[in-house]
């Protein structure tokens, strides 16, 4: 059984949707709960912080997660090597510039990890839907045609215009 939103597919406009929806979610998520920890308490600032990051960071991580799985199932990519290979590469790329301190970045991590980063972003982004064999195209699809078989029904042909013998005028009510 897999988890809640991790099941799925996501086209790239709702992707790019529910990504920025998410980014501003969480920034507000992360600002109120900020306000609401530094009114009240005595602990240390670094404390407060904890506090925050340790809600804030687990469902940011569940949300953007979710949302790249199920990019990556309607991009037709396996969603567990492709996401496991992303962080590995964010590890050696953090460890290659702790070694080599040459390659490193002002913002940490180096220039080709930045670069695998991005790649992976834009594919994300820009890559086009999988088009299954046994899939019908979007333009097809029509809302309620699925009956308990699975597969769809055709879609009805519009009513014919009543035959009254004049030329039908267009926008135009008749009495």
């Amino acid at each position: 059984m897999a988890l809640p939103g991790f099941e799925g597919r996501l086209g790239r406009l709702g992707f790019l949707g529910r990504s920025i929806a998410w980014g501003l979610a969480t920034t507000v998520a992360a600002g109120v709960l900020t306000v609401l920890v530094s009114i009240g308490g005595h602990a240390a600032p670094g404390l407060r912080m904890l506090f925050v990051a340790a809600i804030v960071v687990p469902v940011a991580l569940y949300a953007g997660l979710s949302l790249q799985t199920r990019r990556l199932n309607d991009m037709g990519w396996p969603a567990l090597p492709v996401i496991g290979g992303w962080l590995l590469v964010g590890l050696l790329d953090v460890g290659l510039a702790h070694v080599v301190p040459s390659l490193a970045r002002p913002g940490g991590g180096t220039v080709p990890g930045a670069a695998v980063n991005g790649i992976l972003a834009l594919s994300l982004l820009l890559w086009p839907s999988r088009d299954d064999a046994g899939s019908i195209p979007r333009e097809r699809i029509v809302p309620g045609s699925f009956p308990r078989t699975g597969q769809p029904e055709a879609a009805t042909p519009p009513a014919p215009a009543a035959a009254t013998g004049r030329p039908a005028s267009f926008g135009r009510r008749r009495a």
